[in-house]
């Protein structure tokens, strides 16, 4: 019994020797990162489809329209009060129109826009304050043909 013993108490103890403390460094996040932040928003975009939109001869007697939307904003602070942004903004199901012409045809309207901005915070008080944000934005609206013919025209709008 001793000669097994002998051997496992001097693996074990000369295991241990060996072993190494764990020292947790701390991880520091990048200035950029630091910097950096996100936004994600929901609401709703009221859009005014109808059968006025498609050109004469076509028409549908239902809609398909989901008012819910979402944007997300990503921004970088350049400094403490002031951030360039840029965002972006969807419905979350496209306007659809069902059944055109009572032939089964069934089309949806793509839209969605991109802003790019610069936000400036101005401090009130220490704990009130005020932003202004200003910039471009695109708002983008892609329609649809039904056998090569355009029956909804795409569209581009810019804004500053």
């Amino acid at each position: 019994m001793k000669k097994i013993c002998l051997p496992f108490l001097i693996f074990l103890f000369s295991t241990n020797s060996y072993c190494q403390k764990y020292v947790a460094t701390k991880a520091q996040v990048s200035s950029f990162l630091s910097k950096s932040y996100y936004s994600i928003n929901f609401g709703g975009i009221f859009y005014p489809f109808s059968n006025a939109n498609l050109i004469d001869g076509y028409k549908t007697d239902t809609y398909s329209k989901n008012t819910f939307s979402g944007r997300l904003l990503l921004g970088y602070k350049i400094t403490p009060n002031l951030a360039v942004q840029f965002g972006t903004l969807r419905p979350a199901s496209w306007f659809k129109y069902n059944n055109i012409n009572n032939i089964g045809y069934e089309r949806s309207v793509w839209i969605n826009a991109w802003s790019l901005s610069l936000k400036k915070n101005i401090a009130l008080t220490k704990k009130l304050s005020v932003f202004g944000e200003a910039g471009i934005a695109n708002v983008t609206r892609i329609g649809f043909s039904i056998e090569d013919e355009i029956i909804y025209s795409d569209a581009h709008f810019a804004s500053i």
